[in-house]
């Protein structure tokens, strides 16, 4: 069997890089980004996300790191319009809504593909996807 190639080192590319690494299957991971974002694009980790990531252990880090979700507030200029108790057993759910920056996330799932020997090739960008009868080969370019 060829070894998957995952283009992107976010929260999916690195879940699914983890995910198969579980399941005795090594991966390779690029992004074309030289260094991780230090910047998130989400604050939240949900209880769906944290019970799909239970079976890798991160669970209880990003719980532990993170800041349990109890109280949302809604505010416009200073006066407050909404007040949100939440409360995710009432649904059914095993986990609470976690606030962690998406770079923190992301440096917990790095860490989890480290440890069983998966690194993120950085750098490398996806130029060109060739699909023939035999299989797909993929382009990869250096980053300036």
């Amino acid at each position: 069997m060829d070894t998957p190639l995952i283009i992107g080192a976010g929260p999916t590319g690195l879940s699914a890089a983890l995910f198969l690494s579980l399941r005795g299957v090594k991966c390779r991971i690029v992004d074309e980004a030289l260094a991780p974002v230090p910047t998130s694009k989400a604050l939240g980790v949900n209880p769906r996300t944290l019970s799909i990531l239970e079976e890798t252990g991160l669970s209880r880090r990003i719980i532990a790191e993170g800041r349990r979700l109890a109280v949302l507030e809604a505010h416009d200029n200073g006066r407050r319009i909404a007040k949100i108790v939440v409360d995710f057993k009432d649904m059914g759910v095993d986990y609470p809504m976690v606030i962690l920056t998406q770079a923190r996330t992301e440096a917990l799932l790095t860490q989890a593909l480290a440890a069983r020997g998966i690194s993120v090739e950085r750098g490398l960008a996806l130029t060109a996807l060739t699909q023939t009868a035999p299989g797909v080969t993929a382009t990869l370019t250096r980053a300036a």
